[in-house]
């Protein structure tokens, strides 16, 4: 694990503990013994009580033109999409997982949230590995398959990954 995302995960326990009061380490640990699907359920659950947030339309532009929804006639507008991102980014703190509930599954941290778009509610899961490396080169078939069956399991298609950034997946779905 990088140095930045160990003292990212330092300020990450640091934050719970203070917001919560509660023992990060001791959670984790109690998380861990837990059946994956039951953590999956309760990472949901925990999601829903929450009203979903509005994503910024650069966003989900980007989210469109990674699963590839935008027309070829429309493509110029890609150019767009990704210059109005870059823009975006440049002035504000693109974190798709900052409402996110996560926990660990196995080697994985699984971060559930939610958002609308057009009134309705949609589904991202981030999915990224506990020791930090490359999500996909960095992974067994096995751990790739756990995975998979979060995603599904979860409601989405893990079939229809979204976004491969390297150290984290990221799948989206229309509730």
């Amino acid at each position: 694990m990088t140095e930045s995302k160990t003292r990212d995960r330092a300020a990450d326990k640091a934050e719970f503990e203070r917001r919560t009061g509660l023992d990060h380490d001791e959670l984790e640990a109690r998380i861990r013994q837990m059946k994956w699907k039951d953590v999956v359920k309760l990472l949901k659950e925990a999601v829903v009580k929450e009203p979903p947030r509005e994503m910024p339309q650069a966003v989900l532009d980007w989210f469109d033109l990674n699963r590839k929804t935008i027309d070829e006639a429309v493509l110029e507008k890609a150019k767009g999409v990704v210059t109005r991102l870059e823009q975006y980014a440049a002035t504000t703190k693109i974190d798709l997982g900052e409402a996110a509930e996560r926990a660990p599954i196995g080697v994985w941290w699984i971060g559930i949230s939610h958002y609308l778009r057009d009134g309705k509610r949609w589904w991202l899961l981030r999915a990224f590995r506990d020791d930090g490396a490359d999500a996909q080169a960095g992974s067994t078939k096995d751990d790739l398959y756990r995975l998979r069956k979060i995603v599904d399991y979860a409601g989405g298609n893990a079939k229809k990954l979204l976004i491969d950034a390297g150290d984290t997946l990221i799948w989206t779905w229309r509730v």
